[in-house]
C-alpha cells in the first residue's frame, strides 16, 4: 500500500484569495499608513527602499517586490542593532532611527522645571519638607524622549507584535474558491496521508472539517508533558511554522478560532515563526518536535505531493534531499505555475548506479506547471499513478532537466 505525504507552501493558498509573501509586503504597509502607526510606516517604507536598492546593486530589477519575511528580518535587526555581536565593529548606523526619535519638547521641560521650583517655594514657605516631584518627572521624560534613553525608539518586540497582529488579520481573509483544497482534504482523508504545511492560515483545517474529517496538531500532551503526539484516525497536520490560531506561550499553547475577535493578549502572543532562514529553527515550543514528526512521516512515504512550495526554505530542503536520497522507488509530484529548480540542490540524488555502473533514476518526478487550483486534479491523479522509472537513464553522467515530466496548463 502506498504511503502518501503532502507538503504545502504559500502558493497553495493564493487561489483561495490569500496574499503571497510579496503581496503581503504591500498590504502590511497599507495597514501601517494609519495615523497611529506613522513611525512604523516610515521605518517600514525606508527599509523596503533599502532592500530594493541592495537587490538592484546585485543585478536585480528595481520593480521586483520584496518578500515580507526579508523586510521583517531587516527591521528587527535594525531595531536590535545594539544586541548584534558586530555592533562594536560598526562605525555608524543608518540615521533613520534618529529621525524617528520624539523631538525634544522645550515646553514640557520648562513647564516641568517651573512646576518643581514653584512646589519647592511653597513647601519652604509652609516649613514643610514634602515636595511633589511630578514636574521633575515630566522634565526628565522630555529629555529621555529626545536622547533615546526610554521610550524614544520603536521597540523591536512592539514592532514584531504589531506586524503579527496585522498578518493574522490579512491571513484570515480568504476570498476565493476553496474547492480545490476540498479535493485535497478529501484525498488526505481517504489515503490517510500525512499533511504538512509551511503556511499560517487555517484553510486546510476548514476543508478537512467540511469534508467530515478530523485533524490533529499533536498537542494533546503538549501543555502537560511537552510532548507532540498524534491520535489515530485523524489527519496528522504538521504546521511547521505555527498558525494564526495558536497563541499563548511556547510551553502553554491555546488553540482559538481566528474568525472570532481575539484579545490583544492573544494577538501579541501568537505562536508563529515569522522571519527568514535564521529564525526557522527555534528551540522554544513544539516546533522542533513537529519538524521531527514531519521528517518521520516523510521518510515512511514513497509518494510525495508538493503544492505551491518554491524550494526556498533551506531547512525543509535538507529534509527533502534526504527523502530523495533514501528512495528506491518513489514518486514526487510538484504543483507550481512557475519554474521550479530541479537541479542538484534537492533532486540530484534521485539516481542510483545500475549493474553497468549507469545512473538509474529512483524517483519519478512530475511538475504540474499550473496554479494550485488549476492543477490540483491532475496532481492528485499523477501522485496515484504508476511509478515510471524503469527506462530513464542519465546522459554521460549528467543529470538532465528533461528527466522531469512536465504537465503544462
Amino acid at each position: 500500500m502506498a504511503n502518501y505525504s503532502i507538503l504545502l507552501g504559500a502558493g497553495a493558498s493564493i487561489d483561495a484569495g490569500l496574499p503571497s509573501s510579496f503581496a503581503l509586503t504591500r498590504l502590511v504597509f497599507e495597514e501601517l499608513r494609519k495615523p497611529a502607526y506613522e513611525k512604523q510606516a516610515t521605518l517600514f517604507a525606508y527599509v523596503i527602499s533599502k532592500l530594493q536598492t541592495r537587490h538592484v546593486l546585485r543585478g536585480g530589477s528595481p520593480f521586483d517586490s520584496v518578500n515580507i519575511e526579508d523586510a521583517y528580518d531587516a527591521i528587527l535587526r535594525l531595531l536590535d542593532r545594539d544586541k548584534d555581536p558586530l555592533a562594536d565593529f560598526v562605525y555608524s548606523w543608518d540615521p533613520i532611527l534618529d529621525l524617528l526619535r520624539s523631538p525634544f519638547s522645550e515646553k514640557e521641560f520648562v513647564s516641568g522645571i517651573g512646576e518643581t521650583f514653584s512646589e519647592l517655594s511653597h513647601s519652604l514657605a509652609r516649613g514643610s519638607s514634602s515636595v511633589r516631584l511630578s514636574g521633575v518627572g515630566r522634565a526628565a521624560k522630555a529629555i529621555s524622549q529626545a536622547i533615546g534613553t526610554t521610550g524614544s525608539q520603536l521597540a523591536s518586540q512592539d514592532v514584531s507584535a504589531l506586524y503579527i497582529h496585522i498578518l493574522i488579520d490579512l491571513l484570515s481573509r480568504s476570498s476565493g474558491s476553496t474547492e480545490y483544497l476540498r479535493s485535497l482534504a478529501s484525498f488526505a482523508l481517504a489515503k490517510s496521508a500525512n499533511l504538512s504545511t509551511l503556511n499560517y492560515d487555517i484553510l486546510m483545517e476548514q476543508q478537512i472539517s467540511a469534508s467530515g474529517g478530523e485533524y490533529d496538531y499533536g498537542f494533546d500532551q503538549w501543555n502537560t508533558k511537552q510532548i507532540v503526539s498524534f491520535k489515530k484516525g485523524s489527519v496528522r497536520l504538521h504546521k511547521l511554522h505555527g498558525s494564526v490560531n495558536w497563541s499563548g506561550s511556547p510551553e502553554q499553547i491555546t488553540i482559538s478560532d481566528p474568525s472570532e475577535s481575539k484579545s490583544p493578549w492573544q494577538r501579541r502572543h501568537s505562536l508563529m515563526i515569522f522571519g527568514g532562514q535564521s529564525s526557522k529553527l527555534t528551540p522554544r515550543g513544539p516546533f522542533l518536535q513537529i519538524r521531527n514528526e514531519f521528517e518521520k512521516s516523510l521518510m515512511r512515504s514513497n509518494r510525495l505531493l508538493v503544492v505551491g512550495y518554491s524550494f526556498g526554505d533551506e531547512h525543509v530542503n535538507a529534509l527533502l534531499r534526504r527523502w530523495v536520497t533514501t528512495r528506491d522507488r518513489a514518486k514526487l509530484v510538484i504543483v507550481d505555475p512557475g519554474h521550479v529548480d530541479f537541479g542538484r540542490d534537492v533532486f540530484s540524488s534521485s539516481f542510483r548506479h545500475g549493474s553497468n555502473n549507469e545512473l538509474i533514476k529512483t524517483v519519478d518526478m512530475v511538475h504540474v506547471k499550473q496554479s494550485a487550483a488549476a492543477g490540483m486534479q491532475a496532481a492528485l491523479k499523477e501522485v496515484q499513478s504508476r511509478i515510471s522509472i524503469d527506462h530513464d537513464r542519465s546522459i554521460n553522467g549528467f543529470l538532465p532537466h528533461i528527466m522531469v515530466k512536465r504537465i503544462a496548463g
